[in-house]
């Protein structure tokens, strides 16, 4: 196994194999999501998807996110994030987008 470390930093597994290169990354230092590089993803397929919420995300010491799926009034939601814009995350102001059958 390859290690990737950042000095004061959780250290990343790498898998065998093939050759690395870092793109990328965010140790998420901080006690906020740096809504520069992440964003909720609150809506699939256009429409809002209820079990998505902004709740449950949690920037721990060891440079981590930690993601926790919450049980309100019987309901599941869970955390999903994710980086840049993407189409389909939200609802088309002008109906133009259609669901996928």
């Amino acid at each position: 196994m390859q290690f990737f470390d950042v000095e004061g930093h959780a250290r990343s597994l790498l898998p065998e194999g093939r050759q690395w290169r870092l793109i990328w990354a965010d140790e998420f230092d901080g006690t906020v999501l740096d809504r520069n590089k992440w964003d909720y993803r609150l809506h699939l397929m256009h429409e809002r998807h209820r079990p998505f919420t902004t709740m449950g995300v949690e920037l721990r010491d060891d440079s981590c996110v930690r993601l926790t799926l919450i049980k309100e009034n019987g309901h599941y939601y869970s955390p999903h994030l994710q980086t840049g814009y993407n189409f389909m995350d939200e609802t088309p102001a002008n109906g133009q987008y259609r669901k996928f059958t």
